[in-house]
């Protein structure tokens, strides 16, 4: 879990909300630096990005 969470740091996620783990995947939910919602969708294995989705 922690690199999903440094990977969606990396990304622009400053406050997150939740995470989950859907068997093969990380699922972090936040905030970024303007407030907006951010959704990042990180590989369990390998760390790469699978998603990002942004809120407006």
């Amino acid at each position: 879990m922690q690199v999903a969470l440094d990977v969606a740091s990396d990304l622009g996620v400053v406050t997150v909300s939740h995470t989950n783990f859907l068997g093969d995947e990380w699922e972090v939910d936040g905030r970024d630096r303007a407030g907006r919602w951010m959704e990042v969708y990180v590989d369990a294995r390998t760390g790469k990005v699978r998603n990002v989705e942004r809120g407006w």
